[in-house]
């Protein structure tokens, strides 16, 4: 799956519409204080980075690691929050709805967070995206989840095949509540921390645009996201056919898969993390701990740093304005054959009479 690495990375736009619907994942969320806008981008390219170590090699995944490393030390940061809830419980029963969301970071939210990485990538955002994995490699990275599943201590048969990991996925968006309060929140202070990153420089238009649509404006618009005008939507759709036109391009040549790859992983690497917070790695330490009085409340961004260019924009338009212009061409040359051999004016008078 390192083919869909680019437009994997394109489809975490979508990740707010899986997150918004984990109701007991956000109220956990809120809690710890790790998605306040001030350290949500150490979160952001800690849980990247964890992506990236994940799906390297076979190597990466094998005890000893890195990915393996870093699964079992998020496995180990669950189970520490965890119990710090469970005794503030103890403490105030009405701190945490136990009746409500279930104990907090429950095998359900296991699941839930499970089937976003794994499923929503494969069967929603790469297809709304334009590109559609080929079934062994769908089978491939299903397996590769869960194997992550069993090392994270989550049920693994969830996602036993293609069939069984659709209807898990399925069944988790029909079952879980609408997205609450905290889920709004999570998602006003996620958009606000991504927007104009470092190395990236994506709008908050440009990102509200891509959960639209890949989440659907029903979701988008329960949890308050704006309508961005007609340049981001081309944009959006510029920058995803270029997508469909990379992938193929990988699919035809293993080589120039290859060197993508490793370009696009040394860009992500030097220019994202490089010069940010996570030189050290990627440690999943314990730093936001639960308090009774500590919830993350929804947060505004004060020190923007505006971009005057804006790649992803940018490139997005560009595409998009060469799709129309391709389309014209077509029908133009299409209508001139068809008018030079008389088609077009018969086939006027067999529709009208």
């Amino acid at each position: 799956m390192s083919t869909y690495k680019l437009p994997s990375d394109n489809a975490r736009k979508g990740f707010l519409g899986g997150t918004a619907t984990i109701a007991g994942g956000t109220e956990v969320l809120v809690r710890t204080g790790g998605f306040s806008i001030r350290v949500l981008p150490r979160r952001f390219v800690e849980t990247f980075l964890w992506l990236l170590q994940i799906t390297m090699d076979l190597k990466s995944i094998q005890p000893g690691g890195e990915g393996h490393t870093s699964t079992v030390r998020v496995r180990l940061l669950h189970a520490t929050v965890r119990n710090r809830l469970l005794n503030l419980m103890d403490q105030d029963p009405a701190y945490f709805d136990e009746a409500k969301y279930g104990a907090p970071v429950n095998m359900r939210d296991a699941i839930h967070a499970t089937a976003i990485f794994c499923c929503m990538p494969l069967f929603r955002q790469l297809p709304k995206i334009g590109i559609h994995p080929r079934p062994q490699e769908t089978e491939d990275f299903l397996a590769l989840f869960r194997y992550i599943a069993y090392v994270m201590g989550t049920p693994d048969s969830f996602f036993d095949g293609t069939e069984q990991s659709k209807a898990t996925m399925d069944s988790i968006m029909m079952c879980e509540p609408e997205p609450t309060e905290s889920s709004k929140s999570i998602g006003a202070n996620f958009v606000a921390a991504v927007q104009d990153y470092p190395g990236i420089n994506v709008s908050k238009p440009m990102i509200e645009v891509g959960c639209r649509v890949l989440s659907g404006d029903e979701l988008g618009d329960k949890m308050g996201f704006s309508r961005p005008g007609v340049f981001y939507r081309a944009s959006f759709r510029g920058w995803c056919q270029l997508l469909v036109v990379i992938t193929a391009l990988q699919w035809l040549s293993p080589a120039f898969d290859r060197a993508l790859m490793e370009r696009s992983k040394k860009f992500v690497l030097v220019n994202v993390f490089g010069a940010s917070i996570l030189k050290e790695g990627n440690k999943f330490e314990f730093t936001h701990q639960p308090l009774l009085n500590k919830f993350t409340k929804r947060e505004t961004k004060t020190d923007i740093n505006i971009s005057r260019f804006r790649p992803v924009e940018t490139i997005g338009f560009v595409v998009f304005l060469f799709e129309c212009l391709v389309y014209t061409l077509a029908f133009g040359t299409l209508a001139n054959v068809l008018r030079s051999n008389g088609m077009v004016s018969r086939t006027l008078l067999n529709v009208l009479g």
